[in-house]
């Protein structure tokens, strides 16, 4: 696993994403699984677990959202990012430099390269440079309370992408952030969990991949196992913990002991592709790319590309990280208006299989055109 993979999962430390929400309806592309139709021969019903898998399929329209006030005029924002080494980063970056311009504002983006150090020192320069507001990017919860709680004091409005500080933007505490574009957490990994059920037509013995010191992720975890407990010939063989140095280290060889020890496992559960990434490579590396699949969340890239090439990783669960960073600009621009920020930008939770993976790949949302939605709701389209 190279430094991309690390910092893939760093960006995740808040992304529910988080990082890093909302939910989803309904769409003419399916995502099911197509093992689900041959399961009924075994006594396995999958109907439920369709039911639940259908959660992620993608929205045939964008969102109603609340009108928006006219656009600001001149603003300078800020956004103090996670590595932008990582794609979901650069992902959500690129997303808000394209709101920015269409808004016609000034966006300078610092890159912290997750740095503890380098975030605090991103929020002094944004405070020289007299940002008129500041967009933080999938940072850990408690490295920046106290410099947003200061940002407050002064005036300066922050939103917030995957970092998990609020579960509700109903009357956010006036010291912490204004708004922040919230990940279901718990949703993704039911969807996940029912993927990766109907896939294996119900007889899933199932290594989990877990990360419980992060709470986007503890969140996701959650979800699938509510999922996996619903399923009679289900079982959950065996738990990894790990922490963001395992990615890297101890991780791969953990994995590969995991499916020798137990031949009988055919699915790994994670909540993050970097360390879906991990396990495909690992699986590959035994020769068992036809015995073992793997379901996660995020939808990076190559990721995408393993589902495409018909690789172990068969799902991944995403909230389009280039619309986020749109959402967050909407969200500036209310307050920057003296509005209140929408309580949900309903942004979707999306199924990714090989049914649907080249309709939502390298940036592109299915049918849906976010950015011409929003351009019209500023009165700017």
């Amino acid at each position: 696993m190279g430094k991309r993979g690390v910092v893939g999962f760093i960006v995740l430390v808040a992304l529910v994403v988080a990082g890093c929400g909302s939910s989803s309806s309904s769409s003419s592309t399916s995502s099911t699984s197509s093992a689900s139709a041959t399961t009924a021969s075994s006594g396995f019903d999958p109907k439920p677990f369709e039911e639940i898998e259908a959660k992620g399929a993608p929205p045939a329209a964008f969102p109603q959202l609340p009108a928006a006030p006219p656009v600001a005029k001149g603003k300078f924002v800020v956004n103090i990012t996670c590595s932008l080494a990582a794609e979901g980063c650069a992902e959500a970056d690129r997303g808000a430099h394209a709101a920015a311009d269409a808004l016609g504002w000034k966006l300078l983006t610092i890159d912290t390269a997750g740095d503890p150090a380098k975030i605090l020192s991103a929020f002094e320069q944004a405070k020289n440079l007299h940002a008129d507001g500041i967009m933080l990017n999938s940072l850990d919860p408690s490295q920046v309370k106290e410099p947003v709680a200061d940002a407050r004091k002064r005036g300066v409005p922050v939103v917030c992408m995957g970092c998990g500080i609020l579960k509700s933007n109903v009357d956010p505490p006036k010291d912490s952030l204004n708004h922040e574009v919230i990940s279901p957490g718990v949703l993704q990994g039911q969807i996940e969990g029912a993927g990766l059920v109907l896939g294996t037509d119900g007889k899933a013995r199932i290594l989990v991949l877990s990360a419980p010191e992060f709470a986007s992720i503890r969140d996701r975890e959650q979800g699938a196992r509510e999922v996996f407990a619903k399923c009679p010939d289900c079982e959950v063989a065996k738990t990894i913990k790990l922490t963001v140095a395992d990615l890297a280290t101890s991780l791969p060889a953990k994995i590969k002991a995991a499916l020798q020890a137990d031949p009988k496992i055919n699915a790994i559960w994670v909540g993050f592709d970097a360390g879906a990434m991990v396990a495909n490579t690992a699986i590959e590396q035994l020769g068992k790319g036809d015995e073992v699949q793997v379901w996660s969340n995020d939808g990076l890239q190559q990721n995408l590309g393993v589902i495409k090439a018909g690789g172990p990783q068969k799902g991944s669960v995403t909230q389009p990280l280039r619309w986020k960073g749109w959402a967050v600009m909407d969200n500036l621009n209310r307050i920057f208006n003296g509005e209140q920020p929408v309580e949900d930008d309903q942004i979707p939770a999306v199924l990714i299989t090989k049914d649907n993976v080249d309709e939502w790949s390298d940036g592109k949302t299915g049918s849906l055109d976010y950015e011409a939605a929003y351009r019209k709701l500023w009165g700017i389209g």
